[in-house]
């Protein structure tokens, strides 16, 4: 059997990022991730607009609608921002990684690159103060936060809002021009705020959509071209996805993948760990051996294989969930207008955030999408009137339609608990993992803080139509299912295990009004240069 010097457990962007920097270190690692092959979204050949191409091209159901009218299936709003081309990110989490039923609507996937491979792009950079409330004391020194933003590429936030966004990152692409709606939007802040006349700060976001050229990983990713469908390709490269780095590690002489497998439970022995891991495909079951290990399986897969390996793992407990809602509204001013032939993207276009005291923490965080995005594309298809007629009125609405994705803080109380009813017992050669259970106490989220975005964006005229709070797990960032103090020891150490640790948010004890996967990526590749530390080859 071969003796690795660190075995990755998960194909996500935590995994990604601790293989990567195994791999910058000269270390045999090997990932072992549920996915048989990786899957691609081909990018349009074709330069045309989001909005040009909605009302001129003959075939523009097979990018709206899939060729198999894969978006018909979208009736689920955890899946909002998945496009038919993205739709199989789901594929095989219901039966493989089973769920009692409960009000959780949780997101995962088995795919290539995992939930990664469907990021709307938003990074977001946690101040010290979110670090050490969330337990990451290790990263406040920026370095390994520092060393993702420049593998993946990050855009320069602008506005008042940027120093709160950016948080420890200081290495950034150029900044990224915005579309008629955030500019009349952000013009009308400027106004207010001059006068003192405003509750929220606001500025452009940071988006991880832009070449890189640092470092031993260079030269791999273009800048971005500013099309409008980054929601339905990946814009030619520009966009960071997963499966960008996975052709680079492929590359590495020293880094091995294990396509098509779920490590069911680890266990340690003479010094090393051994990973006793499935094949969906054939059932069959095979162990691998490292000297170190790495969780890197999301909160959730990542809680799995810890109930399944050791008994004190699978007792209940709490763990984050953050609480996500959306607004849709009308900036009426710009009713009937078009910039359709102006260059821009089509992710977030601008974000405001109500911060508490001091600064260094939000009550919430808003991102403003317009018409160009796959959110309010989805509008149109709960419209009341007839198809000829909806698409009429559309024509007038479309550009002065903006969405805005609300997230919250889930640092209160917590009131999400998890659970293995059979004990976290399975066999190897099992088909699957043992029914997992959520409940919740009480619906996550403020309302208040809904009333509260809605107010100052009126204040800049822009008019609600709509507000809906998604039910939790919807907003796909949970954390804590191996809290540090509880589950995993202050420098990540999983608990009943000397060379095991855990590698992604299952670690976090606190979730800010962020995204998380730009801290998670760094979180992953501390852990991985940490357990190489004291490895001799």
């Amino acid at each position: 059997m071969i003796l690795y010097d660190l075995i990755v457990v998960g194909g996500g962007p935590a995994g990604i990022s601790a293989a990567r920097g195994a791999a910058e270190k000269g270390a045999r690692c090997l990932l072992v991730e549920p996915a048989s092959h990786t899957r691609s979204v081909p990018a349009r050949a074709d330069e045309q607009s989001f909005v040009s191409m909605r009302f001129t091209d003959p075939s523009q159901e097979k990018v709206l609608l899939g060729p198999d009218f894969e978006a018909l299936r979208f009736t689920d709003a955890k899946l909002a921002q998945l496009s038919p081309q993205r739709i199989g990110l789901a594929d095989g989490v219901e039966s493989l990684l089973p769920m009692e039923p409960s009000r959780f609507a949780r997101v995962e996937s088995l795919q290539a690159g995992g939930l990664g491979s469907a990021w709307g792009l938003g990074c977001y950079g946690f101040t010290k103060k979110e670090l050490l409330a969330a337990g990451l004391h290790f990263l406040v020194d920026g370095e390994a936060i520092g060393a993702v933003a420049k593998n993946i590429g990050v855009t320069k936030p602008e506005g008042a809002l940027a120093p709160y966004l950016s948080g420890l990152v200081t290495h950034f692409s150029a900044a990224l021009p915005v579309d008629r709606n955030a500019e009349f939007l952000l013009s009308r802040y400027r106004s207010r705020a001059a006068r003192g006349h405003t509750e929220c700060i606001m500025g452009t976001p940071m988006l991880a959509l832009g070449g890189s050229t640092d470092g031993d990983f260079s030269g791999y990713r273009p800048p971005s071209r500013l099309r409008e469908m980054e929601f339905y390709d990946d814009d030619g490269g520009a966009s960071w996805r997963p499966q960008m780095d996975l052709r680079i590690l492929n590359t590495k002489e020293r880094f091995e993948r294990l396509q098509g497998h779920m490590v069911l439970r680890l266990r340690e022995s003479d010094g090393r760990v051994e990973a006793d891991c499935f094949d969906i495909s054939t059932r069959e079951s095979r162990t691998v051996a490292a000297r170190k290990a790495v969780l890197c399986a999301g909160a959730l897969g990542s809680a799995r294989v810890a109930a399944a390996s050791h008994p004190s793992h699978r007792t209940e407990r709490f763990f984050r969930c953050q609480p996500y809602s959306y607004l849709v509204g009308l900036v009426p001013s710009l009713l009937g207008e078009s910039d359709i032939k102006r260059r821009v993207h089509a992710l977030c276009q601008f974000q405001f955030a109500r911060l508490r005291e001091g600064g260094q923490e939000a009550a919430f965080i808003g991102s403003g999408y317009s018409y160009r995005s796959l959110l309010n594309f989805r509008l149109l298809s709960s419209s009341p009137l007839g198809f000829r007629n909806a698409m009429n009125w559309w024509r007038c609405v479309a550009p002065a339609l903006v969405i805005v994705g609300l997230h919250e803080p889930d640092d209160a109380e917590p009131q999400l608990r998890i659970s293995f009813p059979c004990g976290g017992d399975h066999r190897v050669n099992a088909s699957q993992f043992p029914a997992m259970k959520i409940t919740s106490s009480e619906p996550l989220g403020c309302a208040v803080n809904a009333s509260s975005a809605s107010r100052f964006l009126r204040g800049l005229g822009w008019y609600p139509l709509l507000k809906r709070r998604l039910p939790p797990g919807s907003g796909t960032h949970y954390s804590g299912t191996l809290a540090s103090g509880i589950c995993a020891s202050d420098n990540g150490i999983l608990n009943g295990f000397e060379h095991v640790r855990v590698g992604d948010a299952a670690f976090f004890s606190r979730i800010p009004a962020k995204g998380l996967t730009l801290t998670i990526m760094a979180y992953a590749r501390y852990a991985a240069l940490a357990s190489l530390e004291n490895i001799t080859r």
